[in-house]
């Protein structure tokens, strides 16, 4: 789905944390291939290369949540995901039910089951897809994305 999909649906709104060598392409994709696209990072010069597109720049993970249907997250390791997802300011605390974490980081998977019972609890879901392949096949959209999750989820979630 994206930006205009012809269906008359709202357009889904992409938010995405950990913009760094693989996490960068991947939301430069999202933003140009049309989505409304919100992004974060803890290290400002990360997000210099998306001042020429149209994402906009969210001031904490808990408002890049509140403006995004769904939330990618490309982050180095396990306490990275707690702390972007599961913090006070965290991108859980903005979500609204019905909304979705995309895992992208490749992390144990009780961290994955820990976010998970977390988000339920607010009426969001989480996807555990982990990414292969590095920035340059991230920038080319080939990445290797493995996908696990309740069925209706990895559905809503676009593919491209």
């Amino acid at each position: 789905m994206s930006e205009d999909d012809g269906t008359g649906a709202e357009p889904l709104r992409v938010g995405f944390v950990g913009l760094g060598d693989q996490g960068g392409p991947m939301a430069r994709r999202i933003a140009d291939a049309g989505f409304s696209t919100t992004v974060w990072a803890r290290r400002p010069a990360t997000l210099h290369p998306f001042a020429s597109t149209p994402a906009t720049i969210a001031a904490s993970p808990a408002d890049l949540g509140r403006t995004s249907d769904l939330v990618g997250v490309c982050v180095v390791n396990d306490d990275d995901v707690r702390a972007v997802l599961l913090g006070p300011d965290g991108v859980l605390a903005g979500m609204g039910p019905g909304s979705i974490i995309a895992i992208h980081s490749t992390v144990h998977p009780q961290t994955c089951r820990e976010v998970a019972d977390a988000a339920r609890a607010t009426g969001v879901s989480v996807i555990d897809a982990p990414v292969s392949g590095g920035g340059q096949v991230a920038a080319a959209g080939q990445l290797l994305v493995l996908v696990g999750g309740e069925e209706a989820d990895v559905e809503r979630a676009p593919s491209s």
